[in-house]
């Protein structure tokens, strides 16, 4: 899913205290891996999940015909999605650790049916089917403590500037990403789609001079300190 950079938030190993009570071990990794034969290959409903403490609704879906499986597909509701595959145990019966596509290395501990993923590069965290509310009174407790190491919001963000520089016209909100259009020299003009939760931007389309549109499946690419911005800031309506 998200490599050790794919998301351009960069945190302080945090060190994650391996528990072996009962409690940790409720809904484990075992568990989530024999349950999956009826699911194998169709996406599950969506539910809450955090992103490095951030509220982004997700949904998995295993990628094996069989039980038990170890591979499955992470989808963010913003359109991110990422595939993680097992690689190792864990010195628990509710830990393993997984690969994304670009080797980046997490942690996998299951707890009571959800679970909690840690980059080991740069600490990036994400809770799968709990809510921030939830977490604190959880097993996963320490994967959404705040982190006061954590850097602040550049003021001078970059894309941000490029953006204004270009004079970016805002769109509108569509799917929890923001839009923007930039003319191009001459004619046409292409479209920008801004992840605010997750600080990451793309080129999303393009239209030619007759007005023909192209659409991208370009990889998002990191943005920090963008939600700070007018790009993120600013009053925009919501498109359907």
């Amino acid at each position: 899913m998200m490599s050790t950079q794919s998301h351009g938030i960069t945190h302080p190993m945090i060190r994650i205290a391996l528990g072996l009570s009962s409690a940790l071990l409720l809904g484990g990794v075992n568990a989530i891996t024999a349950n999956s034969a009826g699911k194998a290959m169709a996406a599950e409903p969506w539910v809450s999940c955090l992103y490095n403490n951030k509220s982004i609704p997700c949904r998995r879906t295993f990628l094996c015909a069989d039980a038990p499986c170890d591979r499955f597909k992470i989808e963010w509701k913003d359109g991110v999605h990422d595939t993680y595959t097992r690689v190792k145990d864990g010195a628990a019966r509710n830990v393993g650790f997984y690969k994304d596509p670009r080797g980046g290395e997490w942690m996998l501990r299951g707890y009571a049916g959800s679970f909690g993923l840690v980059n080991q590069a740069n600490g990036n965290t994400i809770i799968f089917d709990m809510s921030l509310e939830q977490c604190p009174n959880s097993g996963l407790s320490d994967l959404c403590a705040a982190k006061p190491n954590q850097p602040s919001a550049e003021p001078q963000q970059a894309l941000a500037i490029l953006l204004k520089q270009l004079d970016a016209k805002p769109l509108g909100l569509y799917d929890g990403v923001r839009l923007l259009r930039v003319n191009k020299q001459g004619s046409g003009s292409l479209t920008v789609s801004v992840s605010c939760e997750r600080e990451q931007w793309r080129v999303q389309g393009s239209n030619n001079s007759q007005r023909r549109p192209s659409f991208y499946d370009a990889p998002f690419l990191a943005a920090p300190g963008i939600s700070s911005t007018w790009v993120c800031t600013g009053p925009t309506r919501v498109l359907e």
